[in-house]
């Protein structure tokens, strides 16, 4: 990080740790605690104030694991230079709180997403109410008696919630006692907050400006999340004053397919620069994993110190980017060529976002599915044409390898969704021989995307299995990590929350054999059984033999992964290819 430039990070490992001393001060007894938190997986969203209790209950000995490597974390820090933002009161308790204060004013955030009241809406205490403000410094001096003070600090309010009121005195008096809880501890503190509670309808120009009204200038910064598709800073006049981050998200959930849109993250920087008064104090990445995608976060940490590219200029660091990437002792060079056939890759995946429709293969199968819609595809494919011509040049690199199967996935992902396009065709049309050749050929696929991911140790399931359940210390443990790492990947929540299934979908190996793939031989069945019969499909019953027969199965199963690659990937891609394209 240090080496890109990146000098500001958030720092939130361990942010339950300082919640136990507080809480059991407060009174709480150790299963209440327990009670509030949320499994490993979804820690990030318990931070913000959208779930509890799901995955849970976290082991003492994640807490007392967390808090070490967060110590770690922050000397390493220190060390390169890099400021920290640690975490804050941000206003969200435990529910049995009523028990020991029956008489303060508490509020009920809504129900997240379908996740129901039993994992989500959080109590909060009523910013008007003094506890507010008792808890909030109690829970803020314990992490800084861990931690030590770090001047920047992150608390989020209303992330994906509305508030109680829009009355603009409330709105103003529910941020001031955040800051107030912050200053009591470390006067010089700088709140950090994210931007992403603006994307709701409510928060319109009055509101906004009323609920930053009650922070000085120069003590807060909002990350303007998701900069590159949905800014706020214009709307609302560079939050009227305030310093904002201009940030890349890019990715959702950690999904692992190639899209983005780098002309985007070429200008669109700088022309939030330039807008008149503008306070923007720098760039950032927002992502939600890694591991994916790689030249849009070369490319955009680069912006740190370049401006705007012109056409000419962008074909050189495409250029410059591949003799980086690719070249080793063996492979000295890179042809001419090479940035002709990425800038065709880059002209038709790296010009879109399929953030929203993620890869259709991943998603639970059904006839309403919306394959993103590229065009140009046919350039892809025979930029992938040239990268496989150049196997026997190249294959030394490693990073051209990862590339090229990464790329390769992409075509099978591509060439699934046009199967399906054809698949519904046949549906309407009552054609069940048609529709049961095209299904096959959907499975092949799927086949065939097992055995290529297989062959590389970067798309392998197990590495992320094993990590889960290496934390555990005994069996107990080793059984909780390994559902949360299983149900993250897939249904993520419940079967009430569908609009975060496969929110954290995956391109690996074993995850397409065991669960993508049996999910599409359920739905074929019963598409096929449908036909048969003259009848619609039962929803009702597809989504019972979904989650019966695919799904839990999955989630529930301990199955252990290969650790090892299986196979030559650049002599399956040639098979692929000799199979797809000639």
């Amino acid at each position: 990080m240090a080496l890109n430039g990146i000098n500001m990070v958030y720092a939130q490992t361990a942010a339950e740790f300082p919640w136990i001393k507080v809480l059991s001060d407060m009174g709480f007894t150790r299963e209440e605690i327990d009670d509030f938190f949320s499994g490993p997986a979804y820690l990030a969203w318990f931070r913000m104030g959208n779930l509890k209790k799901f995955g849970g209950p976290l082991p003492d000995s994640w807490h007392q694991d967390q808090l070490e490597l967060q110590m770690q974390i922050l000397e390493r820090y220190r060390q390169l230079g890099i400021r920290y933002v640690l975490p804050a009161f941000a206003g969200f308790v435990p529910d049995q709180i009523r028990r020991i204060y029956p008489l303060n004013n508490f509020t009920t955030a809504s129900d997240w997403i379908g996740f129901n009241c039993n994992f989500s809406c959080l109590t909060m205490v009523d910013p008007l109410d003094p506890l507010f403000s008792r808890i909030g410094i109690a829970y803020n001096r314990e992490v800084i008696r861990l931690f030590g003070a770090s001047g920047f600090y992150s608390a989020d309010v209303f992330n994906e919630m509305l508030p109680k009121s829009g009355d603009l005195e409330y709105l103003a008096i529910v941020n001031q006692a955040v800051f107030d809880s912050l200053i009591a501890v470390d006067e010089t503190a700088i709140w950090v907050m994210q931007g992403w509670v603006f994307n709701q309808d409510f928060w319109n120009r009055t509101r906004v400006e009323a609920f930053l009204s009650r922070i000085p200038i120069g003590r807060l910064i909002i990350l303007d999340l998701f900069s590159e598709t949905i800014p706020h800073f214009n709307d609302f006049s560079s939050y009227f004053g305030h310093s904002f981050v201009w940030n890349m998200l890019h990715n959702f959930g950690g999904a692992n397919g190639i899209f983005g849109d780098i002309q985007k993250i070429n200008l669109l920087p700088d022309k939030a620069r330039l807008l008149p008064n503008s306070s923007m104090i720098g760039i950032g990445i927002t992502m939600e994993g890694i591991e994916q995608n790689e030249i849009m976060y070369e490319f955009m940490l680069e912006k740190t110190w370049r401006s705007t590219l012109n056409g000419s200029q962008f074909s050189d660091w495409v250029l410059n980017y591949a003799a980086r990437r690719y070249t080793t002792k063996n492979t000295p060079y890179v042809d001419q060529d090479f940035p002709l056939i990425l800038i065709k890759i880059i002209n038709v995946i790296y010009n879109t976002y399929d953030y929203q429709n993620k890869q259709l293969f991943t998603k639970r199968p059904n006839f309403s599915l919306r394959p993103e819609g590229i065009s140009n595809l046919e350039q892809f494919y025979s930029a992938w044409d040239d990268l496989v011509g150049k196997i026997d040049h190249f294959q030394s690199s490693p990073l051209f390898r990862y590339d090229l199967i990464d790329f390769s996935k992409e075509v099978l992902r591509y060439f699934f969704d046009s199967e399906y396009a054809k698949l519904k065709i046949a549906w309407n049309q009552i054609d069940l021989y048609k529709f049961s050749e095209i299904s096959a050929n959907m499975i092949e696929l799927l086949d065939d995307m097992e055995e290529l991911l297989g062959s590389d140790d970067h798309f392998l399931l197990s590495h992320w299995l094993n990590g889960a359940k290496l934390k555990g210390n005994n069996r107990d443990e080793r059984a909780l990590y390994e559902f949360n790492a299983r149900s993250q990947l897939t249904l993520w929540g419940l079967n009430s929350t569908s609009e975060v299934f496969d929110y954290a979908c995956k391109a690996w190996s074993g995850l397409v054999a065991d669960y993508y793939k049996p999910r599409w031989s359920v739905f074929f069945k019963e598409a096929e059984l449908s036909i048969i019969r003259g009848e619609p499909i039962d929803n009702r019953l597809l989504i019972e033999n979904l989650l019966l027969n695919a799904e839990f199965p999955f989630i529930f199963s301990k199955k252990d992964y290969p650790l090892k690659p299986i196979g030559n990937s650049m002599t399956i891609i040639k098979k692929i290819h000799a199979k797809y394209r000639l």
